[in-house]
């Protein structure tokens, strides 16, 4: 039997899954809030990429010693147009399919037939645990139905191979895991870590995201007591939301102030922090808030948590593509546009049912296409 994919209910030790996603399993095993999820193994990114030739094919190219950033476009490209093998294909989509249901019941017979065939599809997000620039989106958001899923894999996979790893050479080891879990459209989102003899819990409204980052209140509690000591309070203009109506992640003006955590939801948080503590004294624990529950999305190292430009990366869906007004950019796409003019921008627009994308007849003019073309297809479902 492969280890292609394993539940969180089934990850024992770091080897196939991580460091990241092996402390989110202890917290899962150990009952607290963790929405389902399950692991595409470091094993399955290493079949894939040998029972494919990219392995051959990427040590060649690496050989050649090229301009980094042409290896890396290459690389990332070649990785996102190759087709997982039909096998990994199948554990993949099985697994996505079986995500609401515990897996203890998942080989019960008609019952968990049964309860297959009333869901519809779930929306995930999917997160690698490799080494990523800051810039760089490792975690792609509402992604729903198998087809997006699979390619969602093999883009964040593609992203392992940015030109930092290849400069620094984190590459000599080949071995990516990735995570599929539920997603959860929260109120407020967070984070919490020790440092010296304080607890610091930092809190947004809406998904946690790089641009936002920044205007998260940061509330310090004594490290023993719990008391508040200080809170740090900002206002924040905007929120990541995912819009029920359209089925998509928007970006949403707000008007709010005040505390984005009252001081019930920080004894709470607190409080449980502090019986992690022993054992996760050095990670940073990510958090959501959706209606009445808590739940812990992320486990990484303290060293990690950086500041507003290395923040928790989630990439910006523009509320642009179900309307008449011009694009809003994701920041990887903006850097690839920079030099084009106002008037060039102009011509990149988004309206109800199709897409107008005017650029120049010229490969570079292609390839931003093709990149604007990538973030829309993950908004069509099966």
């Amino acid at each position: 039997m492969s280890n292609f994919i394993l539940w969180l209910s089934e990850i024992h030790d770091e080897s196939l899954a991580g460091n990241k996603f092996f402390f989110l399993s202890r917290l899962y095993q150990a009952k607290f809030p963790v929405p389902p999820a399950f692991c595409v193994t470091k094993e399955a990114f290493s079949y894939f990429l040998e029972t494919t030739g990219l392995k051959r094919k990427i040590v060649e190219a690496l050989a050649r010693k090229e301009n980094i950033k042409d290896v890396s476009y290459a690389l990332q490209e070649l990785i996102v147009e190759t087709e997982i093998p039909l096998d990994l294909k199948k554990e993949i989509e099985e697994a996505y399919e079986n995500i609401n249901v515990d897996p203890a019941v998942q080989n019960t017979g008609s019952a968990f037939s049964f309860i297959k065939a009333g869901r519809d599809s779930s929306c995930v997000v999917v997160r690698a645990s490799g080494n990523f620039e800051s810039n760089v989106k490792n975690t792609l958001l509402n992604v729903k139905g198998s087809k997006n899923l699979i390619y969602s894999l093999k883009k964040v996979w593609a992203l392992h191979y940015n030109p930092e790893n290849i400069a620094t050479g984190n590459l000599d080891s080949l071995a990516l895991a990735t995570l599929v879990q539920k997603m959860v459209n929260p109120a407020v989102s967070g984070s919490f870590h020790f440092e010296n003899n304080d607890l610091m819990i930092k809190a947004v409204y809406g998904f946690l995201d790089s641009e936002i980052n920044y205007k998260a209140d940061v509330y310090t509690l004594d490290r023993d007591s719990l008391y508040i000591k200080d809170r740090s309070l900002h206002v924040q203009e905007s929120k990541l939301i995912k819009d029920d109506m359209i089925g998509n992640i928007v970006l949403r003006q707000i008007a709010t102030s005040g505390n984005k955590l009252s001081d019930n939801d920080l004894s709470f948080i607190a409080q449980i922090a502090k019986k992690l503590e022993s054992d996760y004294s050095d990670k940073e624990v990510t958090f959501a808030i959706e209606g009445p529950r808590l739940y812990f999305l992320n486990v990484k190292d303290k060293k990690d948590a950086k500041p507003k430009e290395d923040g928790e990366i989630i990439p910006i869906i523009p509320d642009s593509f179900f309307d008449t007004v011009h694009l809003t950019l994701p920041e990887e796409v903006k850097q690839e546009i920079k030099p084009l003019s106002e008037a060039e921008m102009a011509l990149i627009e988004a309206k109800f049912g199709e897409v107008h994308i005017k650029m120049p007849k010229n490969k570079r003019s292609l390839h931003i296409a093709q990149k604007l073309l990538d973030i829309l297809s993950l908004q069509i479902e099966d």
